[in-house]
């Protein structure tokens, strides 16, 4: 089948043939995977390099969330490369609900990075040699220029290329067996692999934060920390299963978890110093002194991020809510 040949399917009577793009794309996600993998034991690395400035003991606890979260990409980003070159029903939709995640969060963490990253310049120069202003704005654009490629455009092109029609035609002609992934939207589907990814992150938060965690105006630590942290797997895993199954229940019990969850952060954080909680967690007096010359990390900025993080979430269970209504909404199955 030659790159780029018409061909002739149900529902779409021409497509051109993507499957050379499949291919280019499916690469680069393989070597992104690797690079995922190789940032790995740079972390580790990070921790002994720290013992050796600071003198402390390398808390290697601490860098467990990431650890976990380089190597689910890692895995993630070589299975969905060897899925695209193999032109799989699913390898599209994952990088679909990849490219949509990568970008909708990208364009968040851009604003706030273009806001917080003044603030931290304007502490460089505390205490130590001072940073002329030329070499700040210099650092300012490089930063915003390489953080706007790696999270906005990088994405945006993964977006673009999987949602093309020619692309779903190609994975479809390629692969004609329905696929778990086809048994549900697109944008449901990534809102229960999300809610299953934060019941496996809940899992680590005992281990890595000391049961930390903010509660509707107090910190929880310990015991305490520990049940809630299990308590919040367990309704995650539970509604991520729900919510597959286009269950109307489960959107309502995540909308009020949503809710809920941000009126407790905005709570707690505009009573409690939010360094408080770094120490409940297990940092190191080093640690809690270099986050002391953070401008940025008081009660009043970590309330209102706190505050304002909840409404992309909301915003998307309102665009999904469409799916959970009434007898019909298993129809809606095949928009993509």
């Amino acid at each position: 089948m030659e790159p780029g040949h018409a061909l002739p399917l149900d529902g779409l009577p021409v497509f051109k043939d993507r499957r050379t793009g499949l291919v280019i794309y499916g690469i680069f996600e393989i070597i992104g995977g690797v690079l995922c993998a190789v940032f790995i034991p740079l972390m580790i690395l990070g921790q002994v390099l720290s013992q050796g400035r600071t003198g402390a003991e390398p808390q290697y606890r601490l860098i467990l969330p990431g650890l976990a979260v380089y190597a689910a990409l890692a895995v993630l980003l070589v299975v969905l490369g060897i899925g695209s070159i193999r032109a799989r029903r699913w390898a599209r939709a994952f990088g679909l609900i990849l490219g949509w995640s990568w970008l909708l969060t990208g364009s968040i963490a851009l604003i706030t990075y273009a806001f917080v990253l003044p603030k931290i310049l304007a502490t460089v120069s505390v205490g130590g040699p001072t940073v002329p202003p030329v070499a700040k704005l210099v650092i300012l654009i490089v930063g915003l220029a390489f953080s706007a490629v790696l999270m906005v455009l990088i994405p945006l092109a993964v977006v673009l290329f999987y949602r093309s029609p020619h692309v779903r035609a190609t994975c479809e002609a390629h692969d004609p067996i329905i696929r778990w992934t086809d048994k549900c939207p697109l944008p449901v589907l990534g809102l229960s692999l999300w809610l299953a990814a934060g019941a496996a992150s809940m899992l680590l938060m005992p281990v890595v934060y000391s049961g930390a965690a903010p509660f509707f105006g107090v910190l929880l630590s310990g015991i305490a920390g520990m049940i809630f942290y299990l308590c919040m797997a367990i309704s995650f895993g539970l509604l991520a299963r729900g919510i597959y199954r286009l269950a109307p229940g489960a959107w309502w019990v995540v909308l009020a978890l949503c809710v809920l969850l941000g009126i407790s952060n905005v709570l707690t954080f505009a009573r409690i110093d939010p360094r408080e909680m770094y120490r409940l967690m297990g940092y190191s007096k080093a640690q809690l002194q270099q986050l002391q010359g953070l401008n940025i990390l008081n009660s009043d900025w970590i309330a209102c991020l706190s505050g304002l993080s909840i409404l992309p979430m909301l915003g998307y269970l309102l665009y999904v809510r469409r799916f959970f209504c009434g007898p019909s909404r298993t129809s809606l199955l095949v928009e993509k």
